[in-house]
């Protein structure tokens, strides 16, 4: 009987050590979030509730486009205006405890522009206006990152974080006296915030010794029967 008690002991221990060092499969919980951008747009995200496992990695992916035109008005009555390049671009931020874009805030690629009547040396007369199109009419760009590990902290929690992303319309001139009009430029896209983690499980082998110790319980009880 007293072997009995301690074999069934050392199984129920052997099986919990098991159990303990079993890793999951990796599960994916993926948040996403649309937006019309103009000039800008807020976006929420869940934090990862640490109740659901262990977070082993964070990433982050934008697909965007800009379309549409814009207006640059030269507000000089007497000189002309020379636009030597001109682009549109997004901007992604997440805002963190202290100043804005502490955990992040990058700009996706630019996208080239063109005024109408050619792409560069542009000539914006004086007290005059121009309208520049966004090349081939929308271009997408795409953002990754990867927050993990360095921003886990930020991201792990019961409530909610925010994120921006905001549209900027810029040309490069002689001149600075100019307003630029984007009433009929769009930007649009998807935001995927997805987390990255790990659910224990019973192994092979703790289920196993848990049958085993579940055996000799029963033989047990029957023998005192």
């Amino acid at each position: 009987m007293k072997y009995t008690k301690t074999l069934i002991a050392l199984a129920f221990a052997v099986a919990l050590g098991a159990e303990a060092r079993a890793a999951g499969p990796l599960v994916y919980l993926a948040q996403t979030n649309s937006f019309i951008v103009n000039p800008v747009a807020p976006l929420n995200w869940n934090q990862f509730d640490s109740n659901l496992g262990t977070l082993t990695g964070i990433t982050f992916n934008v697909n965007a486009g800009i379309s549409g035109s814009f207006t640059v008005t030269n507000r000089d009555p007497v000189s002309s205006l020379f636009v030597t390049d001109s682009n549109s671009r997004l901007r992604l931020r997440f805002t963190g405890t202290g100043s804005p874009g502490d955990i992040f805030n990058e700009y996706i690629a630019p996208i080239p522009t063109s005024p109408l009547s050619d792409s560069t040396g542009t000539v914006v007369g004086a007290d005059s206006s121009q309208v520049f199109t966004i090349t081939a009419g929308t271009q997408y760009a795409e953002l990754t990152r990867d927050f993990f590990p360095t921003s886990q902290a930020y991201f792990t929690g019961l409530g909610t974080i925010s994120s921006e992303v905001q549209q900027f319309l810029l040309i490069t001139s002689t001149g600075e006296d100019f307003n630029l009009s984007s009433t009929n430029t769009k930007s649009s896209g998807t935001a995927v915030l997805t987390y990255i983690y790990q659910v224990p499980e019973p192994s092979a082998a703790s289920l196993l010794i848990f049958g085993l110790g579940g055996l000799v319980a029963m033989r047990c009880v029957r023998r005192k029967s």
